[in-house]
Formats: C-alpha cells, sequence, structure tokens
C-alpha cells in the first residue's frame, strides 16, 4: 500500500501551492489562494479520483489527515510520500528544514501552476544549489517537457494537468459535464453554434496580461489590417482589482516605443504603430464576455461559442528554471481548455510539447504552428494563417465533429481524476 501525507507548514498558506490533500480534502477556505476558488468544487471529483487512487494501492491523507505531518512525523515515517508545494518548500520552510526533509524522506513537489507563478521561479535553481542528493525526490509538473532531470535520486512523474481541472470546476457549466442529459443538449448547443459557419469575428484573442510575445500578435494582426475583424482584449487585474494599463511592468517596457525612431520593418516598429492607434482604449476589455471579472481569462459564458471562429491562444512558458531546460518549459492554462469546452478551434501558441500533451489527453489538434520554430516566427505564422482564412476562409466542419466527440469523450468525471491519478500510478510502494 503507497501512502501519500502532507507536510504541516506553520506559516500561512497565501500563494502556496497545495498539493492534494489540501485540494479535495480540506474544508473551504477563501483565505487561501488556490483552495478559494478550486476546494469548494473538488467534493465532487473526490469520490471517483479516491476509487481510482485506491485501484493503485494509493490512499491519501490516512496517517496525518490535512493538517500534515510536522518534520519530526516525516523523518520517522518511512513508509510514507509526502506531498509540498515548490513554493512551499522554497518559502515556507527554513532551509536547514527543508534540507533535513529532501535528505532523509520521500517528498513529492508539486507545481500546480497559477499564471506567473509557474512553478516557483527559483525552485530549480534552488534545488540544485542545496548541494545535496535527495533521499527520494519525485516532482509531480504540469509543465509538458517536464520529462527528467539531472539530479540525482529525483523522478519526474508522467505530466499532470491540472490547469484542465482549473477550468471545469472554475466555469459556470462543469454540473452540465456530469448530467448525460444536459450534456447531450450543451452539445447540441455547440454543434449548431458552430456549425452555422458564419462567424461574427474572425478569432477571439481573449488576454488578461499584457505579455510582450501577445502585444506582438495584436501589433502584427494589426499591421495586417485584419485586428479589427478580431474579438480582442488587453486587459490586466492589478492588487487593488483595479484595471491599470500604464502601471503593467511589461507595459511599461514598451511605452519608449511611442516617442522612438524605429525602422518600417521592425517589430518594435508594430507595437508603436499598435500602441498609438488604441492607447485612448487601453486596457481594452469586451463586456459581453466579461461577466463578473472584466480582467479574468478564468471566468466565460457559453455564449462565445458562436462569437468567433478560431480562438487564437499564447500561452505563458519559461526558458530555463527547470530539469529539462534545454527545451522551453510551459503548461497548459484555462485559455488553451477554455476552447475545447467551448468547441472552438485553438490556435496554439506555447512551448514545444503542447501539442503531444493535448493529444495525450485525448484531444484533437488544430496544427497549423510549427512548434520547432522561435517564439517570434510562431507569432508571425499565426497572424499569416488568419490573414490567409480572411481571404480564403477554410471549412472547418469536420473539425468541429473531432472537437464536439472529444468534448463528450474527455470532459467526463472519470478522465479529469486520470489527470490526477494516472501520473501517481508510477509511484512504487516503499520498503519498510
Amino acid at each position: 500500500m503507497i501512502h501519500i501525507e502532507k507536510v504541516k507548514l506553520k506559516e500561512t498558506r497565501g500563494w502556496s501551492k497545495p498539493g492534494i490533500i489540501d485540494h479535495f480534502l480540506s474544508e473551504y477556505d477563501e483565505e487561501r489562494f488556490h483552495l478559494g476558488f478550486l476546494n469548494r468544487h473538488c467534493n465532487l471529483l473526490w469520490p471517483t479520483l479516491k476509487s481510482q487512487l485506491k485501484e493503485h494501492n494509493i490512499q491519501v491523507g490516512v496517517k496525518y489527515g490535512t493538517i500534515g505531518a510536522t518534520i519530526n512525523q516525516c523523518l520517522n515515517d518511512t513508509e510514507s510520500f509526502f506531498e509540498i508545494g515548490d513554493y512551499d518548500i522554497v518559502h515556507c520552510l527554513d532551509k536547514d528544514v527543508a534540507i533535513n526533509l529532501l535528505s532523509n524522506c520521500n517528498v513529492i513537489v508539486h507545481d500546480y501552476s497559477e499564471g506567473a507563478s509557474y512553478p516557483t521561479s527559483d525552485f530549480y535553481t534552488w534545488l540544485k544549489e542545496l548541494n545535496i542528493v535527495p533521499h527520494n525526490l519525485f516532482l509531480h509538473s504540469s509543465g509538458f517537457n517536464f520529462t527528467k532531470t539531472d539530479l540525482k535520486n529525483v523522478t519526474v512523474l508522467p505530466c499532470s494537468s491540472m490547469f484542465a481541472i482549473y477550468t471545469i470546476l472554475q466555469s459556470d457549466i462543469y454540473n452540465i459535464l456530469f448530467d448525460a442529459d444536459a450534456k447531450k443538449d450543451y452539445v447540441n448547443f455547440l454543434r449548431s453554434q458552430r456549425n452555422q459557419n458564419k462567424f461574427k469575428y474572425l478569432s477571439m484573442i481573449y488576454n488578461r496580461k499584457p505579455r510582450h510575445s501577445r502585444i506582438n500578435l495584436l501589433s502584427n494582426l494589426f499591421d495586417k489590417k485584419i485586428l479589427d475583424e478580431c474579438l480582442w482584449t488587453l486587459a490586466w487585474k492589478n492588487t487593488s482589482s483595479n484595471t491599470d494599463w500604464n502601471s503593467n511592468n511589461t507595459v511599461l517596457r514598451h511605452q519608449y516605443f511611442l516617442d522612438e525612431g524605429l525602422s518600417n520593418n521592425s517589430a518594435d516598429k508594430k507595437i508603436k504603430n499598435f500602441l498609438k492607434h488604441y492607447k485612448n482604449i487601453l486596457p481594452k476589455n469586451y463586456s459581453g464576455l466579461e461577466a463578473i471579472d472584466p480582467a479574468s481569462g478564468t471566468r466565460f459564458l457559453k455564449d462565445w461559442a458562436g462569437l468567433s471562429k478560431w480562438n487564437s491562444v499564447v500561452e505563458v512558458y519559461t526558458v530555463a528554471d527547470h530539469p529539462n531546460h534545454i527545451n522551453p518549459q510551459g503548461f497548459l492554462t484555462e485559455k488553451t481548455f477554455r476552447s475545447y469546452l467551448l468547441g472552438m478551434p485553438c490556435l496554439l501558441i506555447a512551448a514545444p510539447g503542447a501539442n503531444n500533451e493535448l493529444k495525450n489527453l485525448g484531444l484533437p489538434v488544430f496544427d497549423v504552428i510549427d512548434e520547432t520554430e522561435t517564439n517570434w516566427n510562431r507569432i508571425d505564422q499565426l497572424a499569416n494563417f488568419l490573414l490567409e482564412d480572411f481571404n480564403k476562409p477554410k471549412d472547418i466542419s469536420n473539425y468541429t465533429e473531432e472537437l464536439l466527440y472529444s468534448f463528450d469523450e474527455f470532459w467526463s468525471l472519470d478522465s479529469l481524476c486520470k489527470i490526477i491519478s494516472k501520473p501517481l500510478s508510477n509511484l512504487k510502494p516503499l520498503a519498510s
């Protein structure tokens, strides 16, 4: 029998990344960042997840419950795997305590990511700088290239795309997906929306954060004179819950474009023209889609499905800081999974491996972007594809049927829970 327990922390969790026990067993606590939007719905999944784990002889939280084991208890329990978030182990434990834990215990580190926190930016560097050989360390990752490591006694478990679960549990339609009749009606609604083959917009480009790559895409489309054919937003929600364009660091780095003389064929020139044209309406929201939170990319409406032909997504990824860091590391967020929930073809720009990860999860891919190209070349490819489709529209009815089939197969209790349980099935029982 395999036992998974949690490490007890004295600090307030705040921005920490709680693991399976906190996600599925803890009481809802609105003060806890992740638990606040996730835990309150996890009871829907827990019975199925618990059953799947039981099939792999895995018990979760039966020894120390939601309080977790103290460091001394961890050190004296050689038969359990102890889970902890990457943020927690770096920032919520004293360094000597963390070293003691890693050097003597069987530890699972989660990097359940949320936005720019993916994963804690100094985790891999911090781990190497400890200059220790872990006793038995497992990395339960949401990064789809997070596949190997050069560290001794460290095993990377298969990917666990927690954002697939985040997406459905944060949406207002999660209850529809687990009722057969309601799900059938919803699929029929999506089919009627998508099969009209008449769309108000060429593509939906829903940006919550003005990252450079997203600004580059918008400026590229503006340069091709098709941006106004798209449904696009560019917003930022600051700590005071107000949308404040000019205080965002990414935007500040581009303000000088408005005053600099730039060559006409440069990417910076395109950005300058884009910012100059739209500066009076930035941040740009779309009230018809914003529902509750105008800057959020996580709440959405099913009516979106019929507004735009494509959903263009520029995902977040980083190029270092992680095992296998020769390849850019990334993760799939609600922006990608939202496409599949809405039955919309996703034109995806992400780190290499994203399409394979989607296929591994059982989702179809409309693959028009060459993942081996640099990020900027992929931005150009996406803009060129949209221009071609604008001039000579492509028939996507067959792909719509693929999406609806995958919707029916993938968005089920069993499939969602396997995202978590399947990687953990690779754990082997520990010797007494």
